[in-house]
């Protein structure tokens, strides 16, 4: 599919007011009490109401920039196509295939991130790169791209077949199914799915009971794959607390497995800004696998993504302004001069 890169790029750091992240906490200056904030926009002098939980009415929103505000410190569009810079067309089929699509418009949404960056390489040939950095890839194949579990390469996107199979087979009757942020496939080969966190921690089971019970039920509910050597260490699984349980990370680890097909080597890479690497190093999600897990695990960073090739030619301009310029919590988002990834 053609590159289709929008009129308009999201907010970047240059369009906001200088030192935003200080000025919109709860004590700045552009803020007034509990009652008005002032738009985010650099130049612009319209106070808006203070967002509420579930607020959403005119009177929070920018009229000219549709933006809203708060104290957190963030912003929301209320249009949530301001927020991408590629394919909008597309995304607007994707999203009523999308299990959870109500963030899209934030300024922290992973999602929205995700689509701008790996729709952009794909619509330039580019993910067999990022391949390469996260796994030692040497293929020319270029992968197929599905982002939410949703094949990306066709005018007409559809969840993808073996997901929905394995969806049935482990969670029937579940409230939310499992979402991969995205896998990249070569089939025969490789199949990897990525777990992509925007500034929050990798999910523990920590206030999910009501969703998967304790430690002994969420491993009771998703089981090793018939046949096949069981990549999760339950023993040592089993005798950790819900806070230590990285139900998402080991949820991903079951899937890849299953969706792998003959021949596909499964890996699961955690992408983290360059800032979260070592809190997740922390949380230590590798002795949640056995030694020599038949799912292989890597962390990797959205700055090494910043550093491949591709990101300094003309065609890349826009995705380049975007990740220089991206911010979370009204700050610059990435660090300059991040290694690519901490996993062997």
């Amino acid at each position: 599919m053609p590159l289709s890169w929008t009129e308009k790029l999201p907010l970047g750091l240059d369009g906001l007011e200088e030192n935003a992240a200080v000025r919109y906490g709860r004590d700045g200056d552009l803020v007034k009490g509990d009652r008005e904030i002032r738009c985010c926009v650099r130049g612009c002098t319209r106070w808006l109401a203070r967002r509420r939980r579930q607020q959403d009415d005119d009177t929070i929103f920018c009229p000219e920039h549709g933006i809203s505000v708060s104290t957190s410190p963030t912003y929301i569009y209320k249009d949530y196509r301001q927020n991408f810079l590629v394919d909008v067309p597309l995304l607007q089929r994707v999203k009523k295939l999308k299990v959870e699509s109500w963030r899209l418009g934030n300024e922290r949404s992973e999602d929205a991130l995700t689509w701008n960056v790996f729709v952009s390489l794909a619509r330039m040939g580019c993910l067999n790169a990022a391949l390469k950095v996260w796994i030692g890839f040497d293929g020319e194949d270029e992968p197929e791209l599905f982002l939410w579990g949703i094949q990306t390469d066709s005018d007409e996107p559809q969840v993808w077949e073996r997901l929905k199979q394995v969806r049935s087979s482990i969670e029937q009757g579940a409230g939310l199914p499992t979402e991969p942020d995205m896998m990249l496939r070569v089939p025969g080969r490789v199949l990897v799915l990525v777990e992509a966190k925007f500034g929050s921690s990798n999910g523990t089971l920590t206030g999910k009971s009501d969703r998967f019970g304790g430690v002994a039920e969420f491993l009771e509910r998703y089981p090793p794959s018939d046949g096949r050597v069981d990549p999760l260490n339950r023993p040592w699984i089993e005798q950790q607390e819900p806070e230590r349980v990285l139900e998402q990370l080991c949820r991903n680890v079951l899937f890849a497995q299953r969706l792998a097909d003959q021949g596909e080597v499964p890996y699961v890479v955690n992408l983290l800004r360059g800032a979260e690497v070592e809190n997740a190093e922390a949380e230590n999600f590798e002795a949640h696998l056995i030694p020599s897990s038949p799912v292989q695990f890597r962390r990797a960073t959205w700055e090494g993504i910043r550093q491949l090739p591709v990101m300094d030619s003309r065609e890349a301009e826009p995705l380049r302004r975007y990740f220089d310029t991206k911010t979370n919590r009204l700050e610059k988002a990435f660090l300059a001069g991040t290694s690519n990834t901490w996993a062997e």
